[in-house]
């Protein structure tokens, strides 16, 4: 109940096959999440590549650590598509029931029977977990955390009608979602417009930024109020390279392109010197 990151090194093998592999960018993302828990940070916006644990830590894992540690913790927690936001809600479901995390957590709360939905089930001390899409049900509901993670579809996001519909939901409907229980917002996702919802949100203001490109630039180092430093000192170094190697990053950069990269990849929607055909 201490530490978020030992709680994910924990209970990481309970609810994904793939072998855990731990990176200082993960200890990075649960460093954030922790003082978000403690009231350090009330507003966080998270900036990573695909493929980089971020639904699996910030949808699934935080909320059931947060519940280990107060279980009368209101979540709102949305995504662009209701099937995904679904399948958090039903693997932090999962880990609820797994005998690891009822051996250590077990005697503090319980699901309510007959409120035990794939999309909504609420403690016994007053918590819940919705999960919704982004657009979708909002109204009447009041939260303790609001997860807003990948607003955008990747697809969708060139539309500027589609991009300016999810920041009208936002800015219409959630901003006054649990105002006076002093709501907390995280938003985790890849940058796919420079007018999307990282950049109006940004513009806005009062949020903390931690941006971790897949290949670091020494011109956007990242540091945040919590005093971390982005420990990367050498340009183009990988992000997680004993996962994302020199050859699989390569490939993926030829696939995506340059406007892509440069979005998902790097979390800059612009590439470096712009779109310009490159020698």
């Amino acid at each position: 109940r201490r530490s978020f990151h030992d709680f994910v090194v924990e209970c990481w093998p309970l609810i994904e096959s793939a072998p855990f592999v731990d990176n200082w960018h993960i200890e990075a993302i649960c460093q954030h999440l922790q003082a978000v828990t403690e009231g350090k940070i009330r507003k966080l916006i998270i900036n990573v590549p695909p493929g980089t644990g971020k639904s699996l830590i910030t949808s699934v894992l935080w909320p059931a650590w947060e519940w280990a540690r107060d279980p009368s913790i209101r979540f709102f927690c949305s995504s662009y598509d209701q099937k995904l936001s679904t399948r958090d809600s039903v693997r932090m479901r999962s880990l609820l029931e797994a005998s690891r995390y009822k051996e250590l957590f077990g005697g503090r709360y319980t699901v309510i029977a007959g409120q035990d939905q794939k999309t909504y089930y609420e403690t016994d001390s007053g918590g819940w977990r919705l999960a919704t899409s982004v657009g979708g049900h909002g109204t009447g509901e009041h939260p303790d955390r609001v997860i807003i993670d990948d607003p955008h579809n990747v697809q969708q996001a060139e539309s500027e009608v589609e991009r300016q519909s999810v920041l009208d939901w936002c800015d219409l409907t959630m901003s006054t979602r649990g105002a006076v229980r002093e709501v907390r917002w995280v938003i985790i996702m890849q940058r796919l417009h420079e007018r999307d919802f990282t950049a109006h949100n940004l513009a806005k203001g009062g949020f903390v930024h931690l941006c971790l490109p897949m290949r670091f630039e020494s011109d956007r180092a990242c540091s945040t109020p919590l005093g971390f430093v982005d420990p990367r000192t050498v340009e183009g170094e990988l992000l997680v390279p004993r996962l994302f190697t020199e050859e699989i990053v390569s490939e993926i950069e030829k696939s995506l392109g340059p406007y892509g990269t440069a979005g998902q990849l790097q979390q800059r929607p612009q590439p470096r010197g712009g779109g310009m055909f490159k020698p």
